[in-house]
Formats: structure tokens, C-alpha cells, sequence
């Protein structure tokens, strides 16, 4: 045994069982008092709005602000920046690319489309 107080309640606070052995099976803690009440095993999940789930805007954004940096760069640095902000253009445009490939698929009833 731990003299020390200290030691004690940490070992007390450090473990928390969530099962109990009990005769030799695992004794299960009940669900909560305030559970509210679910049909069936699993609960609906509402879907999320467009505006979350849609990104072409944040493609749109982000290839014209690595646009900008190109133009800007361009005229006043040289290098590895300029090349990096060709490289954010060029994946910006790829991602388009993606997106309306994407569109297609799930306009054409494609079984591996992301619904969009």
C-alpha cells in the first residue's frame, strides 16, 4: 500500500473502470437516466446545408488568392516563391477540374459518384 496521500488519490483518480468484474462476467453500466428516446439502433442525422458541403467556393478563393501571389511575386521576388505560387494556380485549376468531374459522374447516375 502507498503511504504517501498523495500517490493515493492519484491512483484514485487515475482509474475509472467503466466495467466491473462481477463473478467472473463483465457487469454493464447502465445508459444514462436522461437518455432521450431513439427508434431503432441509430439515430437520424439531419443533412448538411449546401453551403457547408459545396467547395467551390473555397477552391475558387483559395486559386485566386494563389493567383494574386503569383501576379505579385512575379514582379517583385524570383525563385522558389513564384514557383510555388504556380504550383497553388496550377492545383487550384486541377481541383476544378475535379469538382466538375465530379458533377458529371453524378449527373450521369454514376454508382461511384459523390453526391454533390
Amino acid at each position: 500500500m502507498d503511504r504517501d496521500p498523495l500517490c493515493r488519490s492519484l491512483r484514485s483518480a487515475i482509474s475509472l473502470p467503466v466495467s466491473l468484474p462481477v463473478r467472473g462476467r463483465l457487469h454493464h453500466v447502465d445508459e444514462p437516466t436522461g437518455a432521450p428516446d431513439v427508434t431503432g439502433s441509430l439515430r437520424h442525422t439531419p443533412e448538411l446545408p449546401k453551403r457547408l458541403t459545396d467547395l467551390t467556393p473555397v477552391v475558387i478563393v483559395g486559386t485566386t488568392l494563389w493567383l494574386v501571389a503569383l501576379v505579385v511575386l512575379f514582379f517583385g521576388a524570383h525563385g522558389v516563391w513564384v514557383q510555388t505560387a504556380l504550383a497553388g494556380v496550377v492545383l487550384g485549376l486541377i481541383g476544378f477540374g475535379i469538382i466538375f468531374w465530379q458533377r458529371a459522374a453524378a449527373r450521369r447516375g454514376s454508382k461511384s459518384a459523390q453526391r454533390l
